[in-house]
This record gives structure tokens, sequence and C-alpha cells, in this order.
């Protein structure tokens, strides 16, 4: 019985992908560094655009937007290298993840608004910060204007769910982050 084939059609994607027996993936910030240079030369190979990124200790998620059929080659190409730069770095030998990443297509706004929320509060429910914003391996401090955008970080899609106008797309996207504005 073969693998189920991927839903890779052009799109919005969340995309996660966890440690072998919920192991860490990430032991240090230098591996969080290194994975976010590795994920934005997959994202220039491919032509996708970033909306979201979290990074944990034992996962990460992505909220990705393709435009063709490469998010299965992509996240081989980031996972299979990430897998390989940790083996190398720590001398060991084997599975990182303990499967290959997940995906779920973005396909309405309702649908959107919560992983968005869902996926900032993360540091924040596993207590490694009081506030999504603290979180240094997030875009989330980046898209509410609090830390500097990563070169590959697309903030316009998800402002815009908010607001046309910057500030106020900010100032909104916070809101509803706190839990004080619903959408």
């Amino acid at each position: 019985m073969g693998r189920t084939a991927r839903n890779s059609a052009p799109g919005h994607y969340h995309v996660y992908c966890r440690g072998n027996n919920r192991r860490a993936i990430f032991l240090d910030d230098v591996d969080r560094a290194n994975f976010l240079a590795r994920l934005a030369r997959v994202l220039r190979r491919h032509r996708w655009k970033l909306h979201l990124f979290v990074l944990l200790t034992n996962h990460f998620h992505l909220l990705v937007e393709t435009a063709d059929e490469t998010l299965p080659n992509g996240m081989q190409r980031l996972n299979l290298g990430t897998a390989r730069a940790f083996n190398r770095r720590y001398g060991t030998t084997g599975h990182l993840f303990e499967a290959p990443y997940g995906s779920v297509a973005v396909t309405r706004p309702g649908y959107a608004l919560w992983l968005i929320r869902y996926l900032v509060l993360n540091p924040v429910n596993a207590g490694l910060c009081r506030r999504p914003e603290n979180w240094p391996w997030s875009s989330y401090g980046a898209t509410i204007g609090v830390r500097p955008a990563p070169s590959f970080l697309t903030m316009s899609w998800i402002l815009g769910l908010f607001a046309d106008d910057l500030e106020l797309a900010r100032e909104h996207l916070r809101a509803f982050v706190d839990g004080t504005r619903s959408r």
C-alpha cells in the first residue's frame, strides 16, 4: 500500500512537522536561525510566499502560499536539509521528524483567522513566553510591527484580513489575537 497523494494545488497551506517521538528539533537559537535560512532558500527556489511562521522546540508551523504544485518538493528539501544539518551538527543518525510534514489547505477566511490566532499563541500555550509578540522565533512580532521583519516574510495577506490601513490592521490583528476583538 503506497503513500496517500498530497494535495499540492496552488494555494495557501498550513504546514507543520514534529520531531520524532516528540523530541526537540531545535536545540538552540543557532538551529532555529539555520532553519529560517534554509526556509528562505526554499521560498526563493519555489517562489512561495511565507505569511506566518512559528518555531517551537519540537515542531514548527508555516503558513505558505504556493503558486504552483511545488509544496511536496519544497517541504522535502526543507525537512531533508534540516535533518541532515541536525545529524551532522550533533553527531546523530536516523529520523529527525516523526512523519512527513502535514499540510491543510487554507481555503476559508474563517479558518485562516482561527489558524492565525492558534499559531501565534502556540509559544504562549507551550509556556515559552508570556506574550506572543515576545517569542523571537515567530513572525507575529514583525507582523504587528514590534520587531524587524525578515526579508522573506510577506505580511500583506494576513494584515489585509483585518484592514486596508497598515496601522489599523496591526491594531486589529493584535486585538484579535489578544481575544479582545472577534473577527
